[in-house]
């Protein structure tokens, strides 16, 4: 889902260009989950980000964008428009827990090295969107792709970074299926 308002959208309408006969099935599953599903057959292409192999499936990468903070409104750090990685370092920090995330928090910790901290971790949620209601509560700042600014909760300000880390949006399907459609 984290994905949704970036690359996907493209990918998507290029599809339905193409295949117009074709109906599509859509399905909200963390990055392992996403990864088990292409390789088991139970889906035909998958849609996530993060640092990962798989030996049966072939990833091609659509692109990166970089990571903004999502930060409770009543926060001290809104007042700045553009915040530095050292703004962080006392913060706690709501993320996606590792297990599940298949490397999707692969370049935070080392972006918060870079800036001489490690991060504080607050309380963890398996999607982007349980995050940043997390956010909105109040319970911690995250980390989270650019384009998820268009996830609107009353309670949540984005702010850019400095030098930000990226993350990067892919998408997997089997290696040797030979259907018409994953072939072109």
């Amino acid at each position: 889902t984290s994905m949704t308002n970036t690359f996907f959208v493209s990918v998507i309408h290029e599809f339905q260009y193409r295949y117009p006969g074709i109906t599509l099935s859509f399905g909200d599953m963390v990055p392992n989950a996403v990864l088990n599903a292409v390789a088991q057959r139970a889906a035909d292409v998958g849609f996530l980000r993060g640092v990962f192999s798989h030996e049966e499936l072939a990833i091609e990468e659509l692109g990166t964008e970089p990571l903004v903070v999502a930060l409770p409104k009543d926060h001290t750090l809104t007042h700045k428009k553009k915040l530095a990685g050292s703004d962080l370092a006392k913060e706690p920090f709501v993320m996606v827990p590792d297990e599940g995330a298949m490397g999707y928090n692969f370049g935070k910790p080392r972006y918060c090295r870079e800036n001489g901290f490690s991060p504080v971790l607050r309380t963890e949620a398996n999607q982007m969107q349980a995050v940043i209601w997390l956010v909105h509560l109040g319970l911690g700042l995250s980390l989270i792709p650019l384009s998820l600014k268009g996830l609107h909760r009353g309670n949540v300000v984005y702010r850019e970074l400095r030098d930000p880390p990226s993350i990067s949006g892919k998408m997997v399907y089997r290696r040797n299926d030979n259907s018409p459609v994953l072939i072109n």
